[in-house]
């Protein structure tokens, strides 16, 4: 704004200006109208000498076009030549590659060559030595037959007696046979040493029929090196004349570019900034996507270790049946014994029967109990290690808040960096507009350029394959020439001499090139002054009349632009005034409810001790029973008979108290569907006021608190069974089980807390989820009105900030408390136990068991409205957060389509309610079952004959 009024005072005094100059130029105008007529003579002769000035600049601006002509012919061969300058150097380079792998690979083969030729001369010394040997060899069996002649000669003149005739007759045999194998030998000898020498010879000529091949082919390869390096000296020179023009026009672009480079760093810096935040709340949410999948992982492993468990539920099942059997069969043996001790029989032998059967009973019962004690310990460590993740998950997602707090913070203020870069950019951006026009004038000419570069490549292409393919063919044929060839190591040697000399011709001709291309340069340096110049004279005023333009244009369009600001700031500051109002309202609200539900849960913590002291009062009056008992073992069988008619009287007394609890049971029953039919009128009332506030995310909301209402309803369908149960325990009174039940118990204990924890697990699950996807909401929000709402909001984030505070410790505690209630549930379930164990030995101890059970009803009512009271914290909450995130007058708008969709919805969420509503009956049902075998089992406990009741 205050750039705005110093524009606008600036332009005023301009116009004051221009009007005095205007009020002066009128009274020179008079005067110049006077002296007009005295001006026509000199103004015609002027004419005169401007038709003349005005032929010479046609003239000029002939000879100007005539030298962009040049300058573009000029650039067009220079990019030619550049290119093939290019190629050549890339040709010569892959041409020393070549050549040096050429002669890697000769001296490679000449030693494999000389090897070969040393093996066949040691070959060829061993041939000659044996040939040698068979001369000598030949000589000795020659002088042998002369010999062997001169001896048959004195034998045959010695020969009378016929013995010594046939003598001399076989060793003239066997001689002549040796005769004629050396002599085969000899010929098949010579006949081979023929044959090589025929191959010698033969490798020999072919040898120099491929040594003047290769030589006719260096010759050829050297006249086309010459070739192209003529080639190569001519382009040269001029691509050092196109150089020296190009780099004047990179000079003119090199400045343009760098105010370019300038804003595209502003730029960088900014998207970098922004980059920064993104990556850091991206890494947030995959954090908290992690999170969540370990605890998807948790309650899948919770859901297998229900699984087993119920398979060991139903073993133990199997385990009572057996010993109700065992149970009857006691049964029978007492009725025996009675009978007996009527008739006056001997009674000796049944005691002795069912002391032994006592016996076993107990053993049975101290191994229970110790493993009943060893199964504590494990899950008490698993609740312990339970507690510790949730607590740790709960830092975790505080320390992520604060964090995506810091993350809009930083996001705020990028966005208002991010708003002064735009201003700015728009303002160079007409700066860039002229630049690139120019630079666009530019680029087509170097385009044309580049395409007659690229057809004088492709030719190059064509004319290398061709010279490679020639290439190919001929190191075949020297390939063929060397593996042939025994001396190729003297003609290798040559080579690299000749290449030797090559190389330093081509260094001498490139050190000649340079030269030509300095004198080159120099020349065109000289022309292209005289261009520039008269190039230089008509852009300077070309820019002079296009910046005028430029800078009324710009005022015009920033005036435009300011005053589109101030309106949509204007508009801005009153929509933030009216949401702060409607915050600060909400806040006062939330606090006073926030303070009524801390109140109440301090009375429930009250109320809980209470019941904790009476139950530890139990415990000790209980330990008292237990030793007394333990002293009435050894008169139980004396007593049998006052024991009966004491327990006919107990039974009609503990019949009539149990019609009367009964009916207190009915009245509790129907107060609490009184009371949960109000809710949940009330929560039907307040779904249909949500309906037209809520937005998408909200509706998941909304299904969670349907999913409470059937756990409620659940509850009732539970209490209902309970009272069905009551009457079942007058049936199962006599069971004697004592091992069995406490294992079965321990392990529905353990069913119940695992339900529990899941069920608290997957609402504060969800509640996260709803939790992120709020702020996700809210970001994406912020983000589309940080532009015109950066002073106004900093006051709603503070009210924001201290609403979520509070909405989390509110959850805090939620939790707390939650895992509290579970943890006196669990003992008060323990308790339970032992009473239900005493009240199954003796049937005086019922009257105590009944008043626990009246105490665990209370409890459980108490309970069931503390859930009522959570459920409206809910309810309250979520009619916070739909206040909250209602800011912007378009989401109704949204609202009444999406309302359309979830009408359309409402079906299917429908029936996959039903689904909930009926899997969570069956696990009520089972869970129900269990307590009714568990209540059948302990009516017939006793314990009187262990040391200590567990």
């Amino acid at each position: 704004m205050e750039e705005l009024c110093k524009q606008l005072d600036d332009l005023t005094s301009e116009m004051k200006v221009l009007k005095e100059e205007y009020q002066d130029k009128v009274v020179l105008s008079e005067s110049l109208r006077r002296a007009h007529e005295e001006q026509l003579a000199r103004i015609q002769e002027a004419n005169v000498q401007i038709e003349k000035q005005t032929k010479k600049i046609d003239a000029k601006v002939e000879e100007i076009s005539m030298y962009k002509k040049k300058y573009e012919d000029l650039e067009s061969r220079f990019a030619e030549k550049e290119s093939a300058l290019k190629h050549l150097d890339l040709i010569n380079d892959n041409l020393k590659i070549s050549t040096r792998k050429k002669l890697m690979d000769l001296e490679e083969k000449n030693r494999e060559l000389i090897l070969t030729l040393d093996e066949a001369n040691t070959k060829l010394e061993d041939q000659e030595k044996t040939i040698c040997s068979y001369k000598e060899e030949i000589e000795g069996l020659k002088g042998l037959l002369v010999a062997s002649q001169k001896r048959c000669f004195d034998a045959e003149l010695r020969a009378r007696a016929p013995i010594e005739v046939t003598r001399r007759e076989e060793v003239l045999l066997k001689l002549e046979e040796e005769k004629t194998d050396t002599e085969n030998q000899l010929k098949w000898k010579i006949e081979q040493f023929n044959h090589l020498e025929e191959a010698h010879r033969k490798l020999q000529k072919d040898f120099q029929v491929a040594k003047k091949e290769w030589a006719l082919e260096r010759s050829n390869l050297v006249d086309e090196i010459g070739t192209l390096q003529m080639k190569l000296d001519s382009q040269a020179v001029l691509i050092e004349d196109l150089t020296s023009e190009v780099k004047m026009c990179n000079e003119a672009l090199a400045y343009e570019e760098s105010r370019r480079k300038l804003l595209e760093v502003k730029i960088s810096e900014s998207k970098t900034l922004y980059d920064k935040i993104f990556s850091d709340y991206e890494e947030a949410r995959l954090t908290i996507e992690a999170i969540t999948a370990k605890r998807d992982e948790e309650i899948a492993s919770l859901r297998i270790s229900m699984a087993s468990k119920s398979t060991l539920v139903k073993e133990m099942e199997f385990r009572s049946t057996q010993l109700e059997q065992e149970n009857k069969e006691l049964k029978t043996s007492l009725r025996e014994f009675q009978n007996a001790q009527v008739n006056g029989a001997d009674t000796t032998s049944a005691t002795k029967n069912l002391r032994n059967k006592i016996k076993n009973l107990e053993h049975a019962h101290r191994s229970c109990s110790e493993k009943l004690k060893a199964k504590e310990a494990e899950f008490g460590t698993q609740i312990a290690k339970l507690e510790k993740d949730l607590d740790n998950c709960f830092c975790e997602l505080i320390s992520k808040d604060k964090q995506i707090l810091d993350l809009q913070l930083e996001l705020e203020a990028c966005q208002s960096s991010l708003m002064l870069q735009k201003l700015d950019n728009e303002e160079m951006t007409t700066v860039l507009m002229l630049v690139k026009s120019k630079f666009y004038e530019s680029s087509s000419v170097i385009e044309n350029l580049q395409l007659k570069m690229a057809q004088h490549n492709a030719k190059v292409a064509e004319k290398t394959e061709v010279l490679m393919e020639q290439l190919e063919w001929k190191k075949f044929t020297v390939i063929q020439a060397q593996v042939e060839t025994l001396r190729e190591h003297d003609t290798g040697e040559l080579l690299k001499k000749e290449l030797e000399i090559c190389r330093g011709k081509i260094d001498e001709l490139y050190l000649n090139i340079d030269c030509i291309k300095h004198q080159a340069s120099e020349k065109e340096t000289a022309i292209q002054d005289s261009l520039q110049r008269t190039l230089a004279d008509l852009e300077r005023a070309n820019h002079a009349l296009a910046e005028k333009t430029s800078e009324l244009n710009e005022m015009k369009f920033e005036l435009q632009q300011r005053s589109f600001v101030l309106e949509k700031m204007e508009k801005a500051k009153f929509l933030t005034e009216t949401e702060l109002n409607n915050y600060r309202d909400e806040s006062k609200t939330i606090r006073k409810r926030l303070d009524a539900a801390v109140a109440g849960k301090m009375e429930t913590e009250k109320e809980l001790r209470q019941v904790r002291e009476y139950f530890c009062k139990l415990n000790s009056e209980k330990d008292k029973i237990i030793e007394e008992l333990q002293q009435k073992v050894s008169f139980l069988e004396e007593d049998n008979e006052r024991m009966k008619f004491e327990i006919s009287s107990l039974f009609k007394t503990e019949a009539e108290k149990f019609s009367e609890k009964e009916k207190k049971l009915l009245e509790f029953a129907k107060v609490i569907d009184r009371r949960l039919r109000e809710t949940q009128e009330a929560i039907t009332t307040l779904e249909e006021k949500l309906m037209h506030r809520e937005t998408k995310i909200l509706s998941t909301f909304q299904q969670e608190i349907a999913k409470y209402l059937h756990v409620m309803e659940d509850n009732e369908e539970i209490i209902s069974e309970l009272e069905h149960h009551i009457t079942l325990l007058e049936e199962d009174v006599n069971f004697f089980v004592e091992v069995t039940t406490s294992q079965l118990e321990e392990k529905k204990v353990e069913i119940h807390t695992l339900s529990d924890a899941l069920g608290w697990i997957t609402a504060t699950y969800v509640l996260k989820e709803h939790e992120f996807e709020f702020k996700a909401i809210l970001i994406s929000e912020l983000g589309e009105e940080i532009n015109t709402l950066q002073l106004n909001l900093k006051s709603e984030k503070n009210l924001s900030f201290i609403s979520r505070n509070c909405a989390e410790q509110l959850q805090a505690e939620l939790c707390v408390q939650s895992l509290e209630n579970e943890k006196k549930q669990s003992e008060v379930l323990n308790e339970l136990k032992v009473l239900q164990l005493e009240k199954q030995i003796f049937l005086d101890q019922l009257g105590e068991v009944k008043s626990n059970v009246e105490a665990l009803h209370n409890t459980n009512a108490k309970l069931s409205s503390e859930k009522e009271e959570l459920i409206q914290e809910m309810s309250e909450l979520s009619d916070m957060i739909s206040r909250m995130y209602h800011v912007d007058e378009e989401l109704t708008s949204n609202w009444k389509r999406i309302m359309q969709k979830i009408v359309d919805e409402s079906t299917a969420t429908k029936s996959d309610k039903k689904d909930l509503h009926c899997t969570d009956i069956v696990q009520n049902e089972i869970h129900v079952s269990s307590l009714k075998n568990n209540v059948r089992r302990d009516c017939g406990k006793r314990s009187p004959l262990k040391e200590h009741n567990c």
